[in-house]
């Protein structure tokens, strides 16, 4: 096990960072659900407010949409799909609001020489639109996401992806996320694994998954920078 002297001296040592997009840059919440609510209404269901839905929070459509509907008796999980697509690039997709000191983080990892990079579940072309709509695009070297034929969607084949294409070395490279599929993802292919508790995911949940250290919010870990 990694003692803690060890973590924060590799977290000082990262020449590159990998941000996971919702609950990490943006809470999308908002607009996740309502793009839920949506797509219910359109396949004639009266949305249930007692459903929770923390369990969208994260993977993409296609992994949650089975039981997103099957609490309705439905099961046209290819249509559901389509139809959150829909609305999320109506408009579901700036529903998103940034969290605070995000884009401070980011300029102070661009001062001291660290890459930037984004991975998420999302469509690469909707993690794109988020960054530009927040005026965040130029922070990263590149963004990577899931494509319409369902590639990427894996959160570690993702993550290896990008290690691989940007020949980045595992060990000063950091993995920014707040649910478990990201400290998963950062342990199995190698990178320091940081947890961001501003997000969705629990202290509890990061740090049973391979959390290395978490971060109560973004100044927290722009401070190991410093």
């Amino acid at each position: 096990m990694m003692r803690p002297e060890d973590s924060d001296r590799r977290i000082s040592a990262l020449n590159a960072i990998v941000f996971d997009m919702d609950g990490t840059i943006a809470d999308s919440r908002t607009g996740i659900f309502a793009s839920i609510d949506s797509l219910l209404r359109q396949l004639g269901h009266t949305p249930d407010p007692g459903f929770d839905l923390a369990f969208v929070l994260g993977p993409p459509a296609e992994a949650w949409m089975g039981k997103v509907l099957g609490h309705y008796g439905d099961d046209r999980c290819q249509q559901g799909v389509a139809l959150y697509r829909a609305h999320q690039k109506e408009g579901g997709l700036f529903l998103s609001t940034l969290y605070p000191g995000i884009a401070e983080l980011l300029g102070k990892l661009g001062e001291r020489g660290v890459d930037t990079y984004v991975a998420t579940a999302k469509r690469t072309e909707a993690a794109q639109q988020i960054l530009s709509h927040f005026g965040l695009e130029s922070f990263f070297k590149r963004v990577y996401g899931s494509t319409p034929d369902g590639k990427n969607g894996d959160k570690v084949a993702l993550i290896a992806k990008v290690v691989e294409a940007n020949r980045l070395n595992p060990r000063n490279t950091g993995l920014l996320g707040d649910r478990m599929y990201d400290m998963e993802a950062a342990r199995i292919n190698g990178l320091v694994a940081l947890g961001a508790l501003w997000g969705y995911g629990t202290e509890t949940e990061l740090s049973e998954h391979g959390a290395s250290s978490c971060f109560a919010a973004p100044h927290d870990l722009m401070a190991e920078f410093i």
